[in-house]
């Protein structure tokens, strides 16, 4: 009986010949010691253990298309045996099926034993709405039904702005331009014109070489900090009647070096954006305006601190602005002679030479800065839409300053070109369009912005404090502070429109 027993716990694979009776040696000793305890194991067993059921079938496996012993209910009888610590009935042990196929089918479940729906896939569109679709894509979608998510119509305006009847927000008529291309105050080229008037003027009475010397320039020359830059230098021809042209005749005759800027060996624009960083700090720190003064400094932090892209990126576009629009920033030139001398101390080209050196190279250096203004602001345009747009990324902090400091830069542009209206200046302007048509778009894209921020509740809600009087919000802590340093007023009854920058407050 307990070798009956042993052959019912011995594998069917296993190799017949590791349990001959003709081994010896250790395998001999094993196999006693193994009948020693399956005899032992046997005696403490009930005499029924093996008897007390029919005999134990042939067993079973599942087979391919599903047929055969269910081996899940048999292993759950095994464990309801052993539970109630009784001894498993014969047949009770689970069978391991061999060469069972995989399921390749899998299915999402949440905690509530719900399971996931799958996502619905738009139908094909017919050729009439491909076309119609088609349509719209090319004239792009106005910016009312982007933020809303609607389909827009190909007429303008379109039929969603058409069926606003009272809106509360959405003042703006049905605009399909992107803000980018409501904008371009720099990308018209004002000064890059002027420059090219006067480069070429000069030029077709004086023959330009490379110069070997190189013009430094700086608007604070304390800091050491100048821009640097490859020159052509010529020998202005007396003109008939100006002088003797024997200069060992008269001793009072001179000739004028005139020089310009290198445009066509030296980019102007790359070294300008490289002499901006540098001088960012200066700039903020030396700007006269209080409210400017708090945003840029706290802006610059903040960049710092989140890793903001957008953020430095106004931060950049509003000192090239900076060089660009305010008058009261002026150029330091110089002529470096000696290349191991110190930066700046070579001879000066003074502002009121009658060579016209000075205004030339002015003129040349601002048409670099708006070059780089109109490349750096309509990235910051583009990716202030994208952020509105998007409800996740709209509602920052950080948005609202990028925009107070875009809002600053369209503001001071505004202003330059309105001074182009004086009638002392209307005879030196340039541009087929007056300047009317450039100084309505800072009103234009003010509106804009104004309206895609309160829709996605991007100004702070401020309050007044009764006190003082100074506006104050509890939305943020560092909106708090800004609001704090700033101590902003609010007048209900202003004497003057109030600035660009204050209409979204």
């Amino acid at each position: 009986m307990a070798q009956a027993a042993a052959a019912r716990f011995v594998p069917s694979m296993v190799d017949p010949q590791l349990l001959d009776d003709n081994n010896t040696g250790q395998d001999s000793m094993h196999d006693k010691t193994l009948e020693q305890q399956l005899s032992a194991a046997h005696a403490s067993m009930p005499d029924n253990f093996y008897h007390g059921g029919p005999p134990d079938p042939q067993p079973t496996w599942p087979m391919i298309d599903g047929t055969g012993v269910n081996m899940y209910h048999e292993h759950e009888g095994l464990e309801q045996a052993l539970e109630n610590n009784e001894a498993p009935k014969a047949g009770t042990y689970p069978r391991i099926a061999m060469n069972v196929p995989m399921v390749t089918e899998f299915s999402a479940e949440y905690g509530n034993g719900q399971t996931s729906q799958k996502n619905k896939v738009r139908g094909r569109f017919t050729p009439g709405r491909r076309k119609e679709v088609q349509e719209v894509r090319k004239m792009g979608a106005c910016i009312r039904c982007k933020m809303l998510k609607k389909p827009c119509s190909g007429e303008t305006p379109c039929s969603t702005c058409k069926s606003v009847e009272s809106a509360r927000l959405w003042k703006q008529p049905c605009i399909r331009k992107k803000l980018a291309d409501e904008l371009d105050m720099y990308s018209a080229g004002l000064h890059a014109v002027l420059a090219y008037h006067q480069v070429s003027a000069v030029k077709a009475q004086v023959l330009f070489r490379a110069s070997p010397h190189q013009i430094e320039a700086s608007q604070y020359p304390e800091t050491t900090i100048y821009a640097t830059f490859k020159a052509l230098e010529g020998q202005q021809i007396p003109t008939e009647g100006a002088g003797n042209i024997d200069p060992g005749l008269s001793g009072d005759f001179s000739i004028n070096t005139l020089r310009i800027l290198d445009i066509d060996n030296d980019d102007l624009p790359l070294k300008l954006e490289a002499y901006m960083k540098r001088m960012m700090n200066v700039f903020f720190e030396n700007e006269p305006s209080h409210f400017m003064h708090v945003t840029l400094n706290l802006g610059l932090q903040l960049s710092m601190q989140k890793q903001d892209a957008l953020l430095t990126r106004v931060l950049e576009l509003w000192s090239v602005v900076h060089i660009l629009v305010d008058n009261e920033l002026n150029w330091k030139m110089s002529e470096r002679v000696n290349i191991d001398a110190e930066a700046g101390h070579g001879p000066i080209i003074e502002q009121n030479a009658d060579d016209g050196n000075y205004g030339r190279l002015c003129l040349q250096l601002n048409a670099a800065a708006e070059k780089k203004a109109a490349q750096i602001c309509k990235t910051v345009l583009s990716e202030l839409e994208r952020r509105l747009l998007q409800r996740t990324t709209a509602t920052s902090f950080e948005t609202f300053l990028v925009a107070l400091i875009m809002l600053n830069c369209v503001e001071k542009s505004t202003w330059l070109f309105k001074s182009w209206e004086q009638e002392s200046f209307s005879s030196r302007w340039p541009l087929d369009k007056q300047p009317v048509f450039y100084a309505s778009q800072g009103e234009k894209i003010t509106d804009m912005l104004q309206m895609l921020l309160r829709m996605r509740s991007v100004p702070p809600k401020t309050y007044t404090l009764p006190e003082s009087g100074f506006l104050a919000t509890d939305a943020d802590p560092v909106a708090h502070d800004y609001f704090d340093k700033l101590q902003l007023r609010c007048k209900l009854h202003c004497p003057v429109s109030p600035p660009m920058i204050l209409t979204i407050c």
